[in-house]
């Protein structure tokens, strides 16, 4: 079994840009099967990636 950390390994996960959209992409689907609704956006901030979050819930008839 390797040592090694996916973040290392993973050609996908060597772009900060990449993974910040990925996770974003990811929250919306996410959310959306519970029907919740979200606006998320990520923002390159000293070296880093922040989010920031909107929801809303579905309105069941």
């Amino acid at each position: 079994m390797s040592t090694h950390l996916v973040i290392n390994t993973n050609p996908h996960l060597k772009d900060p840009k990449k993974v910040a959209q990925g996770i974003c992409r990811m929250v919306k689907s996410s959310s959306a099967v519970e029907g919740i609704y979200v606006n998320i956006n990520a923002a390159a901030k000293n070296g880093a990636y922040q989010f920031t979050v909107t929801s809303q819930l579905s309105q069941k008839k």
